[in-house]
């Protein structure tokens, strides 16, 4: 459970990069301690039923149809990022056609990875709750506002210090996955 813990730091590692420079690191940590009802289903719950639907159900059905866990995961991450273009509708609407699809169409990356990833995570220790933890984890800490360092000015060090945690703990991630 460590390593995994460990290993989504590394993958959130500019998004908490920005969150300290911006003071919001208390906030974060205080969404791990939700007082509303929306916020313990939108963190705590949505992903353990998410997780509990795509790796258990849905790796179950495949795995026992045959698949090999490679194909498993790779099917299961791409239903689990097509279920999360939902908001197409709503970023359209504030956002117009063309950023709507590439907004659209990052979070599905984003999604795809943090599924792939996930499904990779529970093949490796047999475990649903190590994917569950990731996803609380991930849910706490809420799409990466990389938005936020572009336009890039290369004499803005915090932006860059950011950029540069981005670009490490990706790195990082997957020299040590």
């Amino acid at each position: 459970m460590i390593h995994t813990i460990f290993l989504n730091s590394l993958l959130f590692l500019g998004p908490l990069i920005q969150f300290y420079q911006q003071d919001k690191l208390l906030e974060v940590r205080m969404k791990l301690l939700p007082t509303d009802a929306v916020q313990i289903k939108k963190i705590f719950m949505t992903s353990i039923l998410e997780e509990m639907i795509f790796r258990v159900v849905i790796f179950g059905i495949l795995t026992s149809a045959g698949y090999e866990p490679f194909e498993v995961n790779l099917i299961t991450s791409l239903l689990f990022s097509l279920s999360h273009a939902h908001n197409v509708v709503h970023v359209y609407k504030e956002l117009g056609p063309l950023k709507a699809i590439a907004a659209v169409l990052f979070q599905m990356m984003f999604t795809f990875i943090f599924a792939f990833y996930c499904g990779r995570i529970m093949q490796r220790f047999d475990s649903y709750y190590c994917a569950a933890v990731l996803h609380i984890y991930c849910n706490t800490m809420g799409f990466p506002p990389i938005e936020q360092l572009f336009p890039l000015d290369l004499n803005d060090k915090k932006k860059l210090t950011a950029l540069g945690g981005y670009v490490v703990g990706i790195a990082a991630f997957f020299y040590f996955i």
